[in-house]
């Protein structure tokens, strides 16, 4: 939550505290102590905190258990950015008046802040338990349910919301974003564009947008989004990180390092922006500063997954290093959905194959394999394949004869992971007119750009709109990147395993390179 969503949930609560003041004490109030409320409440609703703030500490030095006053300096905490210094105050509020929901469902909003989910879970379901009908406390415990990935129930208590309250946009925005992230693309961006209909200021409804869009592959429109977040809230965190993401996909390296260099002049302790950025420094090739950011990321979060893969895959392990322990250490951890040990058990894996240590890798890889097929759909793999080959036929690359590159410079290692394709390059590599680049995601950026232009869901609608002088271009983008890691080499090796995916789009783009195909026993793979 941004600094002005938490101003209108301080509004909010100022708005309840000035009808319902009185009903909320414990015990009967001296009337002065009711006059200074009543005073401090009109300061704070015309957003003049530091009066305000000074009343209510006035009250609270009369009255130390004062729960209102406690509550509101705690909004104003709040709405000042000072989170551990309004949980204090908030919490204090609920001890001293514990009845009263509006208390539990601001303390679960500054607990989310922090990052303490649990709590915050707890807190709120406190607020629905006091009061079954709060609209603002059942959106918010679906949102933090989101977060932990409790999607069923998540969407239960936005639905609840919502029945409660059919015009309450933080609840559809909330459905919205549990739909996108039960692959409901559809139903998800109409939910949040009610929200929007509704509010249209909701800066997260834009964000959540933003990931549906982002899911459809509708790059333009997704950028489109994260731009409005910003119009609305320049320093909005969230919008950064996405953009950053979206330059990324489209290979626009400058734009990803700035997208996330802002992020991170943000909000410095922000592990997964130091990641992304480690993973567009390493496409830079800039090794050293790309495991740097990455280890960055590790030390502000020790228990972010997706960065350990990250690093992984960046970097030749040797043993001895800490991360390995500590890795191994969070993957007995039980605090971690299947995504994250997906990412944990890959990491390892690929560690423990770095120090030679094959039967434990093949242990982590098992394992990695098992969270997998939580994500892995295999009759939309099927699907997409088929695709691949109904588009690329004899008659797609007749018409666009001579579109592509002349160039031999690349040379295409694919096939299965674990199949050889690292020795297969290795190999070439000891030429000494070849490059060895590695695992790079140059054409699966072009491949996501092309295959979905213009939003197209479907390759072919995608694959009909490129016009044929694109073709040229996208082979440049990518002699472009490559020359950045090998400015002279005569040719160089790509020898990311699963372009293979990609090889019509390869021969349309290179028609002169070489393409090696390893392949090994599915059992060995």
């Amino acid at each position: 939550m941004n600094r002005k969503e938490r101003r209108a949930a301080a509004e909010k609560v100022r708005r309840e505290s000035k009808s319902k003041v009185k009903s909320r004490l414990i015990k009967q109030q001296a009337p002065h102590l009711q006059s200074l409320l009543d005073e401090a409440m009109a300061h704070h609703q015309e957003n003049r905190l530091q009066e305000a703030g000074g009343i209510y500490n006035q009250i609270l030095a009369q009255d130390p258990e004062h729960s209102d006053a406690l509550n509101l300096l705690g909004m104003i905490a709040y709405q000042s950015g000072e989170l551990e210094v309004a949980e204090s105050l908030v919490a204090k509020s609920a001890e001293a008046n514990p009845t009263f929901p509006s208390v539990f469902n601001n303390h679960g909003m500054i607990l989310y802040e922090l990052g303490r989910r649990p709590e915050a879970e707890a807190s709120y379901r406190e607020a629905v338990k006091l009061d079954p009908n709060f609209v603002e406390a059942l959106s918010n415990l679906g949102d933090v349910l989101i977060g932990r990935l409790r999607l069923d129930e998540a969407e239960e208590c936005c639905r609840k919301a919502l029945s409660i309250d059919p015009e309450y946009a933080p609840a559809y925005n909330n459905l919205g974003a549990v739909q996108i992230a039960q692959n409901k693309t559809e139903e998800g961006l109409a939910n949040c564009a009610k929200a929007l209909e509704l509010a249209p200021h909701l800066i997260v409804a834009h964000k959540n947008m933003a990931d549906g869009l982002i899911a459809q592959g509708k790059l333009k429109d997704a950028e489109d989004c994260c731009r409005k977040c910003l119009e609305l809230y320049p320093n909005y965190l969230d919008a950064h990180v996405i953009l950053g993401g979206i330059h990324l996909t489209r290979g626009e390296l400058n734009a990803a390092e700035d997208a996330y260099r802002t992020a991170i002049t943000l909000k410095e302790e922000y592990a997964p922006a130091h990641a992304k950025l480690g993973l567009v420094l390493q496409n830079q090739g800039h090794m050293e500063q790309a495991e740097a950011s990455c280890r960055t990321a590790l030390e502000l979060d020790p228990n972010f997954a997706e960065g350990y893969q990250s690093l992984a895959n960046m970097v030749k392990f040797i043993g001895g290093d800490p991360i390995i322990d500590k890795l191994e250490e969070l993957t007995k951890q039980d605090i971690f959905q299947d995504r994250d040990r997906c990412f944990l058990h890959f990491a390892a894996g690929k560690i423990n194959d770095d120090i030679g240590d094959y039967d434990r890798a093949f242990e982590h890889y098992q394992k990695g394999n098992v969270h997998k097929q939580a994500e892995f759909d295999p009759d939309k793999n099927d699907e997409l394949t088929d695709e691949l080959i109904d588009v690329f036929n004899r008659a797609f690359f007749e018409a666009r004869e001579g579109v592509g590159d002349d160039s031999d410079v690349p040379i295409f290692v694919v096939g299965m992971p674990r199949s050889g394709t690292s020795l297969v390059e290795q190999i070439i590599a000891a030429h000494p007119d070849v490059f060895g680049a590695g695992e790079v995601s140059y054409i699966d950026t072009i491949a996501n750009t092309l295959y979905h232009l213009n939003g197209s869901e479907r390759i072919s609608d995608g694959m009909a709109l490129v016009p044929n002088t694109e073709f040229a271009n996208a082979a440049g983008q990518y002699l472009h990147r490559a020359r950045k890691v090998a400015s002279a080499a005569p040719h160089i090796t790509d020898k990311t395993p699963l372009n293979c995916t990609h090889l019509g789009l390869i021969s349309l783009l290179f028609p002169k390179a070489k393409i090696i195909h390893c392949r090994r026993d599915p059992v060995d793979t």
